[in-house]
């Protein structure tokens, strides 16, 4: 990973988020049951907007 720290969130959809802490990286690593996913978005939406997407897209699996 590049520059910077990352921090443990907390979400009611999943078993573990992780995300950058105080940086305009989009990056996002969630865990849900035995599904892995990281994703590192590269555009202008807010990082909430890619969580959200995130717990859609790991719930259709």
């Amino acid at each position: 990973m590049q520059n910077g720290d990352f921090v443990e969130k907390k979400h009611p959809d999943l078993n573990l988020l992780i995300v950058p802490e105080g940086n305009d990286m989009k990056q996002v690593f969630a865990t849900r049951e035995n599904e892995v996913m990281y994703v590192h978005y590269f555009g202008y939406a807010h990082v909430n907007t890619v969580i959200e997407n995130v717990v859609e897209k790991i719930h259709q699996e």
